[in-house]
């Protein structure tokens, strides 16, 4: 499905249909052809677009229905359990330790090249809090 339109004259076209007509009417079909081309390609990018929000408009309504499916809030705590609740707060907290440790290690390898400095400032930290 070719939706393109391009009409172009070249010089030598032009030249030879101002031979065969006249030049004022050369220039009339030459601004004719333009005008034609722009407004061709002005019905093809709104073509375009009518079928870009047709299909956007599909796509929101596909959606929607796939949210009005989806159970709500009192849905979910009329089937969530406590041991259901519990697997899950566990796993959050198992996930944080292994992000906190991350972070640390992270924090670690950045004061690697301060670390003498770094011990430095531990020490004369723990040496105030101890006087």
């Amino acid at each position: 499905m070719n939706l393109m339109l391009n009409v172009t004259i070249p010089i030598e076209g032009f030249m030879a249909l101002r031979n065969a007509i006249g030049e004022e009417r050369a220039v009339v079909v030459a601004r004719a052809l333009e005008h034609a081309r722009i407004q061709g390609e002005a019905e093809l990018v709104a073509n375009i677009y009518a079928k870009s929000e047709a299909s956007l408009k599909a796509a929101q309504l596909a959606l929607q229905e796939q949210i009005a499916q989806l159970p709500n809030r009192e849905e979910l705590k009329r089937f969530a359990t406590h041991e259901d609740l519990s697997d899950l707060r566990a796993h959050v907290l198992r996930l944080d330790k292994k992000m906190t440790v991350g972070f640390l290690t992270l924090l670690g390898l950045n004061l690697a090249s301060s670390a003498p400095t770094f011990f430095e400032w531990g020490i004369k930290v723990v040496g105030y809090a101890l006087r």
